[in-house]
């Protein structure tokens, strides 16, 4: 918990919400403390927080330099990257360099120009942001793109702006059902 609390004060949080922070047998939800120690472990981790809250407060995340990309089309589609996407953004974190997430609507209000490097894992991406990703790279902006990503747009076609960028036809996308991760720690140590 603490390494999550302080992780996220790194991350620009600025306000806590605990959720459900009761025992067990008082919880709506799944979502319980009933360990005394987790309770003086959150006591003293609010107490720490207490001493440098007014920094905190004032602070502002240094501006990112690599994107990781989000997209409606992705998700409609069923193709936004799971537990690929998950890992990606923990060694992207290893890397040091500030992250932020990227949005459709980020590339089309043309913000995509900050952005040193550009992480895509999603199979669709809408026509119109896919010109945006391509007009982004011819500009010196990196794209880093897995396998499969961004080959269809929001139709189920071909998505020919970034196939061409990336200058890569696709044929098949093998994915074996039996070598399919959805939660890393689980499925990873089993996976073929």
């Amino acid at each position: 918990w603490r390494r999550q609390f302080y992780g996220d004060i790194a991350h620009g949080m600025k306000i806590v919400d605990l959720f459900e922070f009761h025992p067990v047998w008082m919880a709506y939800t799944e979502n319980h403390v009933s360990l005394p120690e987790m309770f003086g472990t959150v006591l003293k981790s609010f107490r720490e927080m207490g001493l440098f809250e007014d920094i905190m407060q004032a602070g502002q995340r240094r501006p990112a330099q690599v994107g990781l990309w989000f997209s409606e089309t992705g998700d409609i589609w069923g193709s936004s990257g799971g537990a690929g996407k998950r890992a990606l953004y923990i060694a992207i974190l290893g890397t040091q360099h500030p992250l932020d997430f990227v949005i459709e609507q980020d590339a089309l209000a043309g913000t995509l120009a900050v952005f040193k490097a550009l992480y895509l894992t999603e199979g669709h991406v809408s026509h119109a942001s896919a010109k945006k990703i391509a007009a982004g790279v011819k500009e010196g902006g990196k794209l880093f793109a897995t396998a499969g990503a961004g080959m269809f747009d929001e139709y189920n076609q071909p998505n020919k702006d970034l196939r061409e960028l990336m200058g890569v036809e696709q044929l098949a996308l093998e994915a074996p059902a039996d070598s399919q991760v959805g939660f890393i720690k689980q499925a990873l140590p089993f996976a073929k």
